[in-house]
């Protein structure tokens, strides 16, 4: 029996050290999670009780023309770095990797930076940077004989202001992802590829591109996953403005949820963004192939 109650204690052990995790994981995520979704089935206002409506949040989205427009705005955001970002960071990546160039290491935490800056910093700084009177990009501008631009002003060119910004901060982080993915790279088959009297462009389109697709697809994903949830740099430096057109769907979901107090409506909003790019990511793994029954 003493045998048998040993055994027994030797095999709850492990649930019970693992029961902190656990207990964290249900507190601060599932039940926010679920609950979430429950306030998404109500017309709630403040902490009061709310009214149950089903899904009418939902249908409400579809025919709200601020939420179509900060659809937009993080669409445009997410393919503008997304085309800029990803080639700007694998060259970064093949600069500090190339054996021909020095100080490296220094290279590196340049390039990184930007990523480990608060929101808060770089918001302030590219605000002045890109101030309409001051700012020392137009400054720049008009010694070479450029007119100014209103940067987080002009409706037609702020969203491309924050897709500048955004592009300068991650740039960097995908860099490392780039990084990790050319050493992983062996050596020998660029020597393999070299005797037979390949070229640097033969090299990086026949070797250095194939081997590099399981990193290219990771970080298209996960860019396209946090790009879809920007939200502090455009709401520092413009609050969305102006006229909402730079505007995002974490912007606008604030905006219901912590300035109108309206918790229904903003946790659907939550939970289409969470669908959204639910959706995408299934597609991007779809179009890669990696759901061919690999």
């Amino acid at each position: 029996m003493l045998k048998l109650g040993w055994k027994r204690s030797k095999l709850i052990w492990p649930y019970i050290f693992l029961l902190p995790f656990f207990l964290l994981f249900a507190v601060f995520i599932a039940w926010p999670i679920a609950y979430s979704f429950y306030l998404s089935l109500f017309e709630k206002v403040g902490l009061g009780k709310g009214t149950y409506i089903g899904f009418q949040n939902y249908l409400k989205l579809l025919k709200d023309p601020v939420f179509r427009i900060s659809l937009k705005n993080t669409l445009w955001y997410v393919i503008g770095t997304l085309l800029f970002q990803i080639p700007l960071a694998l060259f970064l990546a093949i600069i500090v990797n190339s054996p021909m160039i020095k100080m490296k290491s220094f290279l590196r935490g340049i390039f990184f930076l930007p990523v480990i800056t608060s929101g808060v910093a770089i918001s302030i700084i590219f605000s002045i940077l890109l101030d309409y009177r001051y700012g020392l990009l137009n400054m720049i501008m008009e010694k070479i004989g450029l007119n100014p631009i209103n940067w987080l002003q002009d409706m037609k060119v702020v969203m491309n202001s924050i897709i500048m910004i955004g592009i300068w901060r991650y740039a960097g982080q995908n860099m490392v992802y780039f990084l990790a993915g050319l050493q992983g790279i062996s050596e020998e088959l660029y020597e393999a590829a070299k005797v037979d009297g390949a070229n640097k462009w033969q090299l990086f389109r026949h070797i250095t591109l194939p081997s590099l697709t399981p990193t290219i697809v990771f970080v298209i994903i996960m860019h396209m996953i946090g790009a879809f949830q920007v939200f502090d740099v455009p709401f520092l430096i413009t609050g969305g403005g102006p006229a909402n057109a730079s505007t995002t769907i974490n912007i606008y979901l604030y905006r219901n949820a912590f300035t109108f107090f309206n918790m229904g409506y903003g946790s659907a909003i939550a939970y289409a963004l969470v669908c959204i790019i639910l959706t995408i990511s299934i597609i991007q793994l779809k179009i890669f192939g990696v759901f061919r029954g690999e």
